[in-house]
């Protein structure tokens, strides 16, 4: 049965200083928003879409549901599902086990025991110092530390760290949104001169043909100062990019064929697995030494 913020906010108990809700969260009809820190006793559904301004805390598994908390994220048990799940926390991300499912944080990401086959994208570190990683997507711009990457079966497994192809992407990005503003702003500027020299006729303009002119001349003195935001942005993305970062990949049990080692854009495709090693970055290439 589908759960709307009426059902929500109906199940929501207070203990002391904790907003708790008892049971399992199932598909929801619209996104269930809530504006305190959360503890749920119990799992969220596949289709459920919650939004918690605050840290939140499942103590039970998700499967393939979509969660924003402004805070930290904890998960006791398993995020798993048919890769339809996301979790995006403004600080840090605790879970157990995710299986094919996607986590962005903030800040750092713990994985207790596996990530399979999972997107898994931290804006500082990700500790999996007793877990396994296999398959899927890890991302971290500081340090990542695991126990077991890849697998015997080869199966391929993509590690990347440093921030240089997050800060690279995002200059492209602006680019492409530059152009489109160049490309907007001479139209825009027509559609007024068209509509002023109306004017200037002695026609007059409908209501809402003046609600649409006064729309396009905000869009139009909007454009500069939107230029000048994106001028700002890139200089400080390439301040950015001149910045040392000591990236860095420890493994402390095995690392399998076929893992990709990303460092700032400095690969390595491992052809034969290695045991107890970090990668990291030295002078134009990658390096690796064992961990003594």
């Amino acid at each position: 049965m589908s759960m709307n913020q009426k059902d929500f906010l109906s199940k929501l108990r207070k203990d002391g200083p904790l907003t708790i809700f008892e049971g399992n969260v199932s598909g929801t009809t619209e996104t269930l928003f809530y504006t305190e820190p959360l503890t749920i006793n119990g799992d969220i559904e596949s289709g459920a879409s919650l939004i918690v301004e605050g840290d939140m805390t499942v103590n039970g598994s998700i499967f393939d549901a979509s969660l924003t908390a402004t805070g930290s994220v904890t998960v006791t048990e398993s995020f798993i599902g048919a890769g339809k799940g996301k979790i995006t926390s403004g600080m840090d991300v605790f879970v157990s086990v995710i299986n094919g499912q996607t986590i962005v944080a903030k800040g750092s990401i713990t994985i207790a025991k596996e990530a399979l086959n999972a997107d898994v994208r931290a804006y500082s570190r990700i500790d999996a110092h007793a877990a396994r990683i296999i398959g899927g997507k890890t991302e971290a711009s500081h340090e990542i530390i695991v126990n077991n990457l890849g697998s015997q079966d080869g199966r391929q497994t993509k590690v990347y760290l440093g921030n240089r192809k997050k800060l690279l992407q995002r200059i492209n990005e602006i680019s492409t949104e530059e152009t489109s503003l160049n490309v907007r702003l001479p139209k825009i500027q027509n559609c007024i001169y068209r509509w002023n020299r109306i004017k200037v006729d002695g026609i007059s303009l409908s209501n809402e043909q003046e609600t649409m002119l006064d729309k396009l001349r905000t869009m139009r003195d909007t454009f500069p100062r939107q230029a000048d935001l994106f001028r700002r942005e890139v200089e400080q993305l390439k301040a950015l990019l001149k910045e040392k970062i000591d990236s860095k990949l420890t493994v402390r049990g095995s690392i399998h064929e076929n893992v990709l080692v990303d460092i700032n854009g400095y690969k390595e495709l491992t052809d034969h697995s290695l045991h107890a090693i970090q990668f990291y970055m030295g002078i134009h290439a990658l390096q690796k030494s064992p961990i003594l």
